[in-house]
């Protein structure tokens, strides 16, 4: 059996909105030897760094199986899911598979079915939002003097008037007096966040913790005072899995052991939740058949 058999490789969806890769566990930037599922990391490939969210592990094969099922239909042809999935004379052992045999009345036609349409759901919000992300920014990175560019912008709430495209927000650019660990609001639409729409002059620390001085982010716990369920804007470390820290924590730059003061800081508001719309859940043929 070679080696690559035994390593655990990842399905992973770029947040620069490139698409897809199958990578080893060996490129994941972490000094956690666990990876978990729908954390966003660091992967390291080819001498450069890229920044993304985990979707799927298992064995390449497997994963690789799976995302080559994202470029053709549920049925290609004739086929069955399983025979489109996998190969006619064997069945690969896979850790994502075995995690969902349990349910009653589930087959591993079924299974393989369930499997494709949730990547494809996984991977369908990055598509739209690389259509969307193709109106532009009106202002210029001040990391690598891009004007006007599209996709993710990321506007520092300690420096004045100071904004950096995916890329150099990524490559954690630092130029003038901007730091890495400074505090920034992330936009994915132009003129739109926490989804509301905002003039530039608008997007300041001290105007955002006004308005959202009364968010209260429920069993949310601040990582620096350990206070829970606390109000106001929600700082959230690009780089620490897990970790929040309260408007307090951050302007005091608290730190520990993992969470470092070059990490960035992502400001969130909790009128803004992840939702899955009804058209995406709704499949139009059963599964497995």
């Amino acid at each position: 059996m070679e080696q690559s058999d035994l390593e655990e490789y990842y399905v992973v969806r770029w947040e620069d909105f490139s698409g897809t890769a199958v990578v080893p566990h060996k490129w994941i930037v972490t000094e956690s030897k666990q990876i978990k599922l729908f954390e966003r990391y660091n992967i390291e490939m080819h001498g450069l760094i890229k920044r993304g969210k985990i979707i799927l592990k298992g064995t390449k094969q497997n994963c690789e199986m799976h995302l080559n099922r994202l470029a053709s239909p549920l049925h290609a042809g004739s086929r069955k899911p399983s025979e489109a999935l996998s190969s006619p004379n064997s069945r690969e052992p896979s850790p994502f598979r075995d995690q969902i045999k349990h349910i009653d009345n589930i087959n591993d036609e079924k299974v393989d079915a369930l499997l494709s349409q949730c990547l494809r759901l996984l991977t369908l919000n990055g598509r739209r939002e690389n259509v969307a992300g193709k109106e532009e920014h009106n202002v210029s990175c001040d990391g690598c003097k891009l004007p006007k560019f599209t996709r993710d912008r990321y506007k520092c709430l300690q420096c004045d008037n100071y904004n950096l495209c995916a890329h150099c927000f990524e490559n954690r650019k630092e130029t003038k007096s901007h730091l890495t660990g400074h505090a920034v609001a992330h936009y994915k639409y132009p003129n739109e966040l926490f989804g509301r729409e905002f003039k530039n002059d608008e997007v300041t620390m001290e105007n955002l913790k006004r308005i959202y001085q009364n968010d209260i982010h429920e069993n949310v716990t601040c990582n620096g005072c350990l206070k829970v369920s606390f109000k106001g804007l929600r700082f959230k470390c690009d780089m620490c899995p897990d970790y929040d820290l309260c408007p307090r924590c951050v302007y005091d730059c608290v730190t520990n052991v993992d969470h470092k003061s070059n990490h960035a800081m992502i400001a969130m508001s909790n009128e803004v939740i992840p939702k899955i719309s009804q058209e995406d859940i709704v499949l139009g043929e059963e599964l497995g058949q």
